[in-house]
């Protein structure tokens, strides 16, 4: 794995990253951007891990910190969306568009793409999931049910995200190598 001077000079923040039981333990160790999910879909265990994820961004002025949304997928290794949260940095403010389209999974990543550009969102983050306690691409298969998901920058080539339920517990946890 080519980042292993970066996890090697993070090893504390790493090792914080892979054993934290709950997000509130990890606010000493790294700036977090939380996402509050307000939609989500996923296709069972149609791959034993994801290799690759997605990240669409809507531009919103700055002023309107409401609307600031994205919407993040989970590829398998043929490339098919498996899993997509539809994230809001505060409240989620469905509308119209964004209640209606039901994106199924899996869905192609182009199809994927055409659905939520189609919405006026842009992609923000191409990105190889990478595990981190095993140095190598790609992370197991998992499904949750989160209300947060949270992202904080390592060492600047490195993002880890956590997903949480609404008291704070991780549910799941993964690294990829671009914001």
């Amino acid at each position: 794995m080519r980042y292993g001077e970066i996890l090697n000079s993070h090893k504390a923040r790493v090792d914080s990253f892979l054993s934290a039981g709950r997000i509130d333990a990890l606010s000493l160790d790294f700036s977090l951007d939380k996402w509050r999910v307000c939609s989500r879909a996923s296709f069972g265990e149609y791959s034993s891990e994801y290799v690759v994820i997605l990240k669409y961004c809507r531009p919103s002025p700055q002023e309107d910190n409401e609307r600031i949304a994205a919407w993040v997928g989970w590829t398998s290794g043929n490339l098919m969306v498996q899993r997509y949260l539809l994230v809001y940095r505060q409240n989620c403010l469905q509308n119209k568009m964004d209640a209606a389209i039901r994106i199924k999974a899996p869905t192609t990543v182009e199809e994927f793409d055409l659905a939520v550009e189609s919405l006026g969102f842009k992609k923000c983050c191409h990105a190889s999931l990478l595990d981190l306690e095993k140095r190598r691409h790609g992370i197991a298969w998992y499904n949750v049910t989160s209300t947060f998901l949270y992202e904080a920058q390592l060492g600047g080539e490195i993002w880890l995200y956590w997903e949480t339920d609404g008291e704070g517990n991780i549910l799941a946890r993964g690294a990829h190598d671009s914001p």
